[in-house]
């Protein structure tokens, strides 16, 4: 039997995104009376064999259970050109030209789209017979009967079977596609509005010369709120102080000051960069919005008199962008900037024989206009990943009276946060009236929440209107049933379905078809983990975790030991790939230590006189020559293994980012390169110096939101706080914050801290550094910083304190040249650990313990296992559930109409002779 390829796209995405694909199209000319012809219809009457379901549908009146799905001409071409252009695509990206047969594409294209028309009619009966209770008491058509049967009356639907959660799912994604498109046409009108305003200036300009002005000069200036001919009240000046009254200059009805600038230091923009560009002298990109920026072109006649000026818009390569080298900072993150506008225009000229215009061009420079650019800290933990509320039961079959109680709540002022959509959830009382479980149900009905897209703009911005008139006039010329107006017929299906989808239905059924074949994957995922005799049992679960730790160990067999050991420690920020232990090497080799080291500090204790007087033997031997060794790996007794290997969280403090330093010594980048001697210092002494410098250092927190930092940042202030805090200060801010808290809660202090304070120029990791000991190559910019993590560390050992639950002493110090690292052991992911013993090809062999946790969130390796076979076997039965479909059987259930298909051949035939 031949399988065609599944095509399971949003028709929506499909129809525009082949508009805008600039590759092949099969037929250009394709009007709405030739895109409407059906190419085959799919018919199927659905058996409902449950007995609940059944009665359900008699409850609510539903009697015809016929159900069919339509392919027309225009679905056929669009998304045949959209599988040519995507294929032509990739394969450019290989250097090749794909090359197709027509004939044989738009024949594949219409079997799959028949298939997937038939999947779905299939869907539906699924859906109704092998659903839960739950699953049918949450249904679209059972929670909304009356919504319902006013579009469809007693028939049965796609829409209808889906749970009311799913559906609004699937309203949401055509509601964030049909966005986008607003966004991108309103985006359009407003750079076509602006290139306008270029032209009707220079149109302006062009008539004064004609009345023999000529341009004298140039000036930025910003949009302002004022009256046609109203003064301003606040000082507005320009550099020469020298051109008389401020008056507002109205064009087209925008308002703008005419050649003056707004305050003593100009026209305060704030910009945002995504890196700090200290180490060059160019800045970099600031994001300044040239669009809120215009040049003022004055203009004279040769013997002075009247001055006039024309507003005229700021291009983007008019501006130039320099840094002010001398202008005061808050640290590295705050930069001022200088912006200045150029143009170029007629200046008046003697006529000779080499000129006889009685001009000449000439280019003008406005004065600079200071601006301030913000660098955030980008050392801040990232979002947590948007949750998939339709993973979790309890949201995707939430029932009508849920529903209902979600509306009430939600009707309550303060509760929702509709641009957000989403719950409001700080100081709000309602909320926090909520149960914990009542809470996350509501979250993730708010995050699914959504009306159907309105299709109207009432507003005043001619920008978004003519937004709103593009969209409608794209969705029309998609010929998918859009409704523009408001039908006649109040009773009407038309009508209901205008009501309910604002004229666009045939967009959201589609994607209630698509939804309904992810439905099912869903629930047959629910069988495959619930069926004893499918669900992934804890044996493939050890078979699988058995090959990844051979397929790791073949990777160490031809190494040395030493070149195991650092392979085994290589992965410094994750060890989620770590799965084979080389226990040889780790327990074979040792390494000799110092005592008066910081590291190792902790496992001794000293005479008076500094010299040891007893060492911790537990880690520490003493060799017959007097010298200290340690091993990588330690068998504590009771079956548990300790590898000396952890985690740290590192809050750095830069030296860049104060000035008074930046004043006192030579920073390149946040880095120290040059002090009066420093050198030439050994390490013991550049760390003392650079501790002496740590007592200088301030900084500003930044302002942060649940960890991150705020989106929208429009000032300064938004983003740093004001006040200025000594390092030193913080420190101890920190020590006091954590007292009386346990080992969870202290983390969460130190990342909030890290959020705001952290100038790494990386993110904050999870969960951190990985720190080793030995000789494991590393690439430390100083020893000092992993000396002061292996204190910590060494220092709860010594305490026989496990440091995943410490509550004392898990903060210490260690120096670069960048500045100070302040820093917490986060997680000792191989503290007591119980290793495995595996056989593999007739060796024994250690393995990390699949339960092992390898993040601080708790995640395993079993559970990572589990969930990808999981996924397999449920991706495999679905796969099998498609295929019981003969193809024989879908044949049945299609009738094609063979007279429209040779007609969109022989009209593409017509086209490729064009």
């Amino acid at each position: 039997m031949k399988k065609k390829g599944l095509i399971v796209l949003l028709l929506l995405v499909v129809m525009i995104g082949s508009i805008a694909l600039s590759g092949c199209t099969l037929v250009k000319l394709n009007s709405d009376r030739q895109a409407g012809r059906v190419m085959a219809t799919v018919s199927y009457e659905v058996n409902v064999t449950s007995q609940e379901a059944a009665e359900m549908l008699a409850k609510i009146g539903i009697t015809d259970f016929s159900v069919g799905g339509e392919i027309n001409r225009r679905e056929l071409l669009s998304s045949t050109n959209y599988s040519i252009n995507s294929m032509a695509s990739l394969y450019e990206q290989y250097s090749m030209t794909y090359n197709y047969d027509f004939k044989t594409v738009l024949g594949d294209t219409l079997d799959s789209l028949v298939a997937n028309n038939y999947y779905v009619l299939r869907a539906i009966e699924y859906l109704l017979n092998n659903s839960s209770t739950e699953r049918l008491q949450s249904m679209y058509m059972f929670c909304r009967p009356d919504d319902y049967k006013a579009v469809y009356g007693n028939k049965l639907s796609v829409e209808g079977v889906l749970t009311m959660s799913e559906w609004y799912s699937a309203v949401g994604s055509v509601n964030s596609t049909l966005q986008t498109m607003l966004d991108g046409y309103v985006e359009s009108k407003e750079d076509g509005v602006r290139n306008d305003r270029i032209s009707a200036a220079d149109n302006k300009i062009s008539e004064y010369y004609e009345q023999g002005y000529f341009v004298s000069d140039v000036y930025l200036v910003k949009n302002v709120d004022l009256e046609e001919g109203e003064e301003a009240t606040e000082a507005f000046k320009n550099a020469a102080e020298e051109k008389g009254k401020v008056v507002v200059y109205d064009e087209d009805g925008e308002k703008y000051v005419s050649g003056l600038y707004v305050g003593d230091k100009g026209v305060v923009l704030t910009g945002k960069v995504d890196s700090d560009d200290s180490a060059t002298d160019a800045p970099a990109s600031s994001e300044l919005d040239y669009n809120e920026v215009y040049a003022a072109i004055e203009m004279t006649k040769k013997n002075g008199g009247d001055v006039v000026y024309v507003p005229r818009p700021a291009s983007e390569a008019s501006l130039s962008i320099a840094r002010v080298t001398d202008a005061d900072f808050a640290g590295k993150y705050i930069r001022t900037r200088s912006v200045t506008v150029s143009y170029s225009g007629r200046v008046y000229a003697e006529k000779t024989e080499d000129n006889d215009s009685g001009y000449t061009s000439k280019t003008f420079t406005s004065d600079a206009v200071e601006y301030k650019v913000a660098f955030p800290r980008n050392a801040l933990e990232e979002k947590a990943e948007e949750i998939d509320y339709l993973e979790k039961k309890e949201v995707r079959y939430a029932i009508k009276d849920t529903w209902n109680e979600f509306y009430t709540y939600i009707a309550k002022e303060g509760n929702y946060d509709s641009e957000k959509k989403e719950l409001v959830t700080e100081n709000n009382d309602n909320y926090a009236a909520l149960d914990d479980k009542k809470k996350e149900l509501y979250k993730g009905l708010a995050s699914l929440y959504t009306a159907p897209f309105t299709m109207t703009y009432s507003g005043d911005d001619k920008n978004v209107k003519d937004g709103y008139r593009q969209l409608r006039n794209t969705l029309s010329s998609a010929g998918i049933g859009f409704v523009e107006s408001e039908p006649a017929d109040k009773n009407s299906a038309e009508y209901a379905s205008y009501k309910y989808y604002s004229g666009i239905y045939d967009y959201y059924n589609e994607q209630f078809r698509s939804v309904s074949l992810d439905a099912v994957k869903y629930e047959i995922g629910l069988a495959v983990k619930n069926d004893p005799a499918k669900k992934v049992s804890d044996n493939e679960v050890l078979l699988s975790y058995v090959a990844k730790v051979s397929q790791d160990k073949a990777k160490y067999d031809s190494l040395s030991y030493a070149d195991q050991i650092d392979k085994f420690f290589s992965n410094t920020t994750s060890i989620d790939g770590v799965y084979y232990v080389p226990m040889k090497a780790l327990s074979e080799l040792t390494y000799e230590i110092d005592p008066n080291d910081k590291s190792y500090k902790a496992l001794f204790t000293f005479n008076p006189d500094k010299t040891v007087s007893n060492y911790n033997s537990t880690y520490v031997t003493k060799t017959t020559d007097g010298k200290y060794t340690m091993k990588y790996i330690y068998e504590n007794g009771d079956g548990t293994y300790t590898i000396n290997a952890f985690f740290v969280g590192a809050l750095l403090f830069s030296f860049g980012n104060d000035e008074d330093i930046n004043n006192a010594v030579k920073i390149d980048n946040g880095k120290l390169v040059s002090v009066a001697g420093y050198s030439d210092l050994s390490e013991e002494k550049q760390v003392e110096l650079l501790n002496k410098l740590v007592d200088q250092l301030e900084t500003r927190a930044q302002i942060t939101e649940d960890g991150t930092l705020q989106e929208e940042v429009t000032e300064i202030d938004q983003l740093y706080g004001k006040e200025k805090k000594f390092v030193r200060t913080i420190i101890d801010e920190i020590k006091n914050a954590i007292n009386g808290k346990n080992h969870d809660e202290i983390l969460e202090v130190f990342k909030k801290y890290m959020a705001m304070y952290n100038d790494d120029s990386g993110k904050l990791n999870e969960p951190g550094y990985l720190i080793t000991s030995g000789d494991v190559k590393d690439s430390w910019a100083m020893a000092d910083f992993p000396n002061g993590a292996r204190e910590i560390y060494y220092n709860l050992l010594a305490g026989g304190v496990n440091p995943n639950e410490a509550v004392a002493n898990v903060f210490g110090e260690g120096m670069t040249y960048y500045g100070l690292h302040y820093m917490m052991v986060t997680f000792a992911p191989y503290y007591r650990v119980k290793l495995m013993e595996i056989n593999i090809d007739g060796e024994k062999c250690y393995a990390l313990p699949m339960d092992m946790a390898y993040n601080l969130a708790g995640d395993t390796q079993a559970a990572k296992i589990r969930e990808g076979l999981e996924e397999a076997k449920i991706s495999s039965e679905y796969s099998a559930w498609q295929a019981s479909f003969e193809e024989e059987t879908i044949n049945s259930a299609t009738v094609k109409n063979d007279k429209n298909y040779k007609s969109l051949i022989k009209d593409i035939e017509k086209e490729s002779k064009r």
